[in-house]
């Protein structure tokens, strides 16, 4: 959480920058933008319906034996942070091509499991997204310091899911550990409003949505080579390699993987720098 939040520290101090720039400053009188370099950071918050990832987690299941019937809640997992560094360039005065390198942090999880047999399971669940995507914007200027932005965005991510819980009887309790990570496809739509203060720097305000997919995670899963499945039945449960060839074979079930399709959406705040070339 540290990384995100030294974004909108930075994003101050450029902020601040700006202001002590002379109000009445001219711009250049060049008003070409195909051969500008812009550098930028950027700082969101965010928020993330249900969806089908959450609702398989709901679920879970610990138990293998067909007589044990569970029940389990997700809690948390709404509210997000993102920090973002991009660069891009402009290819004539309204179009820009790039690329950013971001990261999303999912608030905390917390999944909860009871069965009939008596036992009693708390997980939570930490989920980051780290993911490079290659951008298109276009402008609309509507002024010499303000313009409207769009974009498009889309590359690849890398997903890691970290776990950590307990499972209690009344006789005994067992720590739960897990660590498993996925990568996938990202996807990207923004806009925003832009101010420019001067010739070096532009402030943004905007909104976007995001989606980040995974088909799969694999990882371990107290100490054993594991993924997340999804068994015939519709229960999701962390099984080893070896476990799952033994649950198809022996008990006639399909299992597939546990996919994530995560959307969210996020207010964002972005300063840049511009060079020329």
């Amino acid at each position: 959480m540290s990384r995100v939040f030294l974004i909108p520290i930075i994003f101050f101090l450029f902020f601040l920058s700006s202001l002590g720039a002379e109000s009445s400053r001219r711009f250049s009188n060049n008003d070409s933008d195909s051969n500008i370099i812009e550098v930028g950071v950027r700082a969101g918050l965010g928020y993330r319906a249900k969806d089908r990832f959450e609702s398989d987690l709901e679920n879970f299941t610990s138990t293998f034996q067909p007589g044990v019937f569970s029940r389990s809640n997700v809690t948390g997992f709404r509210n997000l942070n993102m920090g973002e560094v991009f660069l891009r360039m402009g290819i004539d005065n309204n179009q820009r091509f790039g690329f950013t390198v971001g990261n999303v942090d999912y608030s905390r999880a917390t999944l909860t499991e009871v069965t009939n047999d008596g036992f009693y399971t708390r997980l939570s669940f930490d989920i980051n997204t780290t993911y490079l995507l290659f951008t298109y914007h276009y402008l609309w200027q509507l002024n010499k310091q303000w313009s409207l932005e769009a974009g498009l965005g889309l590359g690849a991510n890398e997903t890691l899911w970290n776990s950590g819980g307990t499972t209690y009887s009344i006789r005994e309790s067992f720590e739960q550990r897990g660590r498993l990570s996925g990568n996938g496809i990202s996807y990207r739509m923004e806009s925003s409003f832009n101010f420019r203060p001067n010739d070096l720097i532009v402030l943004q305000i905007g909104i976007l949505w995001g989606l980040h997919t995974v088909p799969s995670f694999n990882g371990s899963w107290n100490g054993a080579s594991s993924t997340f499945t999804i068994r015939e039945d519709g229960r999701t449960t962390p099984l080893s390699e070896s476990r799952v060839t033994d649950t198809i074979i022996l008990t006639n079930q399909f299992a597939r993987s546990l996919d994530m399709s995560s959307s969210y959406s996020s207010l964002y705040f972005s300063t840049m720098l511009r060079f020329s070339y």
